[in-house]
């Protein structure tokens, strides 16, 4: 009989960064479902004067042909024209146009009182948005996009029969490495690691999103709140993204829900 040294399987076969690469982007799907930034974040940038929109997507923005036409006073002729790209809106229907569907915007954002609150404006500013152009400052512009971001992950939490009323855990598994003082050896081995995840993390990382960050920026993020008091009890210090603290290096499946398993 002979036998043979079976030996272990490289942790991390493609290299530290590849992994950490991937693990970041599936943090930051995992927490969308995956979704980009799509619709309503380009209705965000034509409500607050960053970016252009085509007649046939203001149309679209007003629910359809049908009730853009009741909005704006044309025939529906005229609009299916607008939406097929036949021709543009008279100066007659132009302005209508693009006032309706900013107040279209501004009720899906949650209303002038929603929006107002979640900007920091005054219903009046919100009002005057939807009657003509205007370049909103960055700050609301920011809010606006976070309450996007949000709207993604309660979007994927829902899509899996969760409420997203429930403190989000965050499940991972993968390889994991830890080191604590200069004196203390490095830690590294493959595990499951649950943790919940807090309000304020969640905002974080929903500000994040919402400035459009390197995924990495995301990881480090939820890295550091492992580091800390609540989950590896390191310290909330400690964490410098290179050499100390709790590093997630490779992730082979995420979940994210409503609760820890067991409970």
């Amino acid at each position: 009989m002979s036998w043979k040294r079976i030996s272990r399987p490289q942790a991390l076969p493609q290299g530290l960064d590849t992994h950490r690469t991937d693990a970041a982007q599936k943090l930051v799907d995992s927490y969308t479902g995956g979704a980009q930034r799509g619709d309503l974040g380009d209705r965000i940038d034509y409500l607050t004067g960053r970016r252009e929109r085509a007649a046939a997507d203001l149309v679209r923005d007003l629910g359809g042909v049908a009730k853009a036409a009741r909005a704006t006073g044309a025939s529906e002729r005229t609009v299916r024209d607008w939406a097929a790209g036949r021709h543009a809106p008279s100066s007659r229907f132009a302005d209508t146009l693009a006032k309706e569907a900013r107040r279209a915007t501004v009720r899906a954002l949650g209303g002038t009182r929603g929006v107002a609150a979640l900007t920091g404006r005054s219903e009046s500013t919100i009002r005057s948005w939807v009657r003509k152009p205007v370049q909103a400052k960055g700050d609301a512009v920011h809010q606006l996009n976070k309450h996007e971001v949000r709207q993604r992950h309660l979007q994927a939490r829902q899509l899996l029969g969760q409420s997203g009323k429930q403190p989000l855990v965050m499940q991972t598994s993968g390889h994991i490495r830890v080191k604590a003082t200069t004196s203390t050896p490095e830690y590294e081995v493959d595990r499951v690691v649950n943790h919940e995840v807090q309000p304020e993390t969640q905002s974080q990382i929903e500000d994040l999103l919402a400035r459009g960050v390197d995924p990495s920026q995301v990881h480090q993020l939820i890295e550091s709140d492992l580091t800390g008091d609540r989950y590896a009890g390191l310290g909330d210090d400690l964490y410098d993204g290179r050499d100390f603290g709790f590093f997630v290096d490779r992730i082979d499946e995420i979940n994210m829900g409503d609760s820890l398993p067991g409970r």
